[in-house]
């Protein structure tokens, strides 16, 4: 395998790392300063809303600069943004460090996908967006496991210190890569060819595809709203403390791993329809559970179930995406999928700050639930992709 490109996932597997733990140090931060659910909320709201608006901006930074020097610039700005918490430790500070840091991680998600494109040739992108995905769900797993792990032994404060030094350390796996593109000048599909306009109408013109992004927000959604109300469920509503949070983080990646190990077993014998029902299923369950919870102990398992469940219906979606995009131009157009996905966290924090405060944290999960069977009629609505369909897309290509 070629080494750039095995520094490069590696690179990226240590920076998704240290993102993780930023996802649950900066909320916890928030919700110990203030003990508001809105305010947790708006924290996820702070860190994904001015990804959405500097996408265009960034995605022409990328085509023109080298890639390379992008993605460590943006490990380094993330590297001085956590460390400000431990000398600032208020409400206003942690919230603006979170919305520059959501400009720096859009800034090296959108320089990586087309950074794939200086070391691989295009015979091979599709292969090599799947390892990206894998490596992102498996730096999910761990950065959560070591999340937990400091938020139990360490203060939040120094929380904060070690996380700026995870990101500096990517920086020394990407300074060795050597990058030059791999598509010749003339070529109809190189870099320059298509920017974010173009690939999001792309997906648009290919119904399932559609159909499998619009899933993606709406779980992206549901897992915003999870993630912004689990600090109050465990320090409010059952009086548990930071490291009873811990505790839940580290459920969380163990069932993670048990799932990933499952869903390998459950692909080989099953079709993907199946993984999808026990996504829907697992999601539906969890949500019950957590919404309806006397004691603690129930609550971390209904937890753990939910993201059980999201995590198998990022796998449907991953198979999904494979399937459905056009092969010659996956490279250029699974990097907005992803992204189209995700626009559903700053919008499920949003709704938190929103109503937090009106009502309870069960209240809102119950809300969730009820979108649930709304979400499996859509599903379970599938038609089977037509060759016109997918020739419309290429013309438009």
């Amino acid at each position: 395998m070629n080494i750039n490109y095995i520094l490069f996932l590696t690179a990226r597997f240590l920076s998704l790392f240290a993102l993780r733990v930023v996802d649950f140090a900066f909320p916890l931060a928030i919700y110990k300063i203030t003990g508001s659910l809105s305010m947790s909320g708006a924290a996820i709201a702070c860190d994904w809303l001015p990804r959405l608006i500097a996408l265009p901006i960034f995605g022409a930074l990328a085509d023109k600069y080298q890639g390379k020097n992008l993605i460590i610039l943006a490990d380094l700005g993330r590297a001085f943004l956590v460390v400000i918490p431990f000398f600032f430790m208020n409400k206003m500070v942690i919230l603006i460090c979170l919305s520059v840091l959501g400009l720096f991680s859009t800034l090296s998600q959108i320089t990586l996908e087309s950074s794939v494109a200086r070391f691989i040739s295009l015979k091979k992108v599709a292969t090599a967006q799947i390892g990206l995905e894998l490596v992102q769900n498996l730096s999910m797993i761990l950065g959560s496991l070591f999340a937990g792990i400091l938020i139990t032994y360490l203060s939040l404060e120094s929380v904060f210190i070690v996380n700026s030094a995870l990101f500096l350390i990517p920086i020394f796996f990407m300074l060795p890569i050597r990058m030059k593109y791999n598509f010749s000048s003339d070529s109809s599909v190189g870099p320059n060819k298509m920017g974010p306009i173009q690939a999001f109408e792309t997906i648009f013109h290919i119904p399932e595809l559609k159909k499998v992004t619009l899933v993606g927000i709406i779980i992206s959604i549901m897992y915003g709203i999870m993630l912004a109300t689990a600090p109050a469920m465990v320090k409010t509503v059952y009086l548990r403390s930071d490291s009873d949070f811990a505790a839940l983080q580290l459920l969380t990646a163990f069932v993670s791993i048990a799932v990933l190990i499952l869903a390998g077993k459950l692909r080989h014998q099953f079709s993907e329809g199946i993984l999808l029902s026990c996504g829907l299923f697992l999601t539906m369950f969890g949500m019950t559970i957590t919404a309806f919870s006397p004691t603690f102990m129930i609550y971390i398992n209904g937890y753990a179930a939910f993201f059980a469940g999201i995590l198998l219906f990022s796998i449907y979606l991953r198979f999904e995406r494979v399937r459905l995009i056009p092969k010659e131009h996956y490279g250029k157009i699974i990097g907005f999928a992803m992204i189209a996905t995700v626009t559903g966290l700053p919008f499920g924090g949003g709704l938190v700050w929103m109503i937090g405060d009106r009502l309870n944290p069960q209240t809102i999960m119950l809300l969730m639930l009820a979108i649930l069977p709304f979400l499996a009629f859509y599903i379970n609505n599938r038609k089977v992709i037509s060759d016109q369909s997918l020739n419309m897309a290429n013309t438009h290509l």
